[in-house]
């Protein structure tokens, strides 16, 4: 750090280059501090019995965050529906067995990336799958993703984010743009946007 000459009797605190290094390090380990990044367990899963497919809660699977954790979901992808260019197998994904869906997969669109904070599922949620109409798949159909998981009441570490300028969406591969409010989650099977201009921020 250059020296600094203070004239006319005033007096200055002026840190040091180790101070300051010190206080960005405290910062950085708060704002990591609670956050990990999970593969969801793949004990979604179940065989379709007569067309019909019907797996969570009701057969005592309960998948979803502990107590006193949040999730934000990041990938979610179903594996085993059979695709066809007319009538592909058809699931929905469901917080809870009688609510509403919060997501459709089918044959030919069977994985999905979403923003932070896009789908949150807070303590006591859990995931449901079933079908959509009868499906022509026979073997084994599994749920598999990632999350983000925060302590509750750390849920703004996972907000944040979405005030950010947006980022360069990769022009191949299945990964999605990191923050792009309003999105549509992108599919494995659509063709990747092109790339989006860089949005001034608010405040200018």
């Amino acid at each position: 750090m250059a020296e600094v000459v203070i004239r006319g009797g005033m007096t200055a605190d002026i840190p040091t280059a180790a101070e300051i290094r010190a206080v960005v390090a405290a910062e950085t380990r708060e704002a990591a501090r609670g956050w990990k990044h999970l593969r969801l367990p793949t004990i979604l899963q179940g065989t379709p019995s007569g067309g019909a497919l019907s797996i969570g809660i009701g057969n005592g699977i309960n998948l979803g965050p502990d107590q006193g954790y949040a999730w934000s979901v990041r990938r979610l992808v179903v594996s085993g529906l059979t695709a066809s260019a007319s009538a592909p197998d058809i699931v929905n994904l469901y917080l809870h067995a009688n609510q509403q869906p919060i997501w459709q997969f089918n044959g030919n669109s069977f994985g999905y990336t979403f923003d932070r904070a896009e789908i949150v599922l807070w303590p006591g949620d859990r995931l449901d799958l079933k079908n959509v109409g009868s499906l022509a798949a026979t073997g084994l159909i599994v749920l598999s993703g990632e999350v983000d998981e925060v302590p509750a009441e750390m849920m703004h570490k996972l907000a944040w984010s979405l005030w950010l300028p947006p980022s360069r969406t990769p022009t191949a591969g299945p990964a999605g743009s990191r923050r792009s409010p309003p999105r549509t989650p992108r599919s494995w099977s659509a063709a990747p946007p092109p790339p989006r201009p860089s949005a001034p921020p608010p405040w200018t």
